[in-house]
């Protein structure tokens, strides 16, 4: 994932935070840290109830499992809404 984010500079990554291997906190500090990464907007979508630890850590935003597609797609367009606005 790491990798794939380096290479591809998505607009925006969703990231969970219970993953096999490494953690999602874990990730989530590494792509703060890479320079081709710092600066995208990463959504933390998880069943855990850890939304500050999540902003803490450098999410720009949060949203709890299970979520619907409405509130997913919602969580994306203002990311997105954000990235138009300081764009500009």
């Amino acid at each position: 994932a790491l990798r794939l984010a380096d290479r591809l500079s998505p607009q925006i990554i969703v990231l969970d935070v219970m993953m096999p291997q490494m953690d999602g906190w874990e990730v989530l500090g590494r792509l703060r840290q890479h320079p081709r990464t710092a600066h995208l907007p990463i959504l933390v979508c998880t069943i855990l109830s850890q939304k500050e630890l999540a902003l803490l850590l450098g999410a720009s935003a949060f949203i709890h499992k299970p979520v619907t597609r409405q509130a997913f797609l919602e969580a994306l367009d203002r990311q997105i809404e954000s990235l138009a606005s300081t764009s500009r």
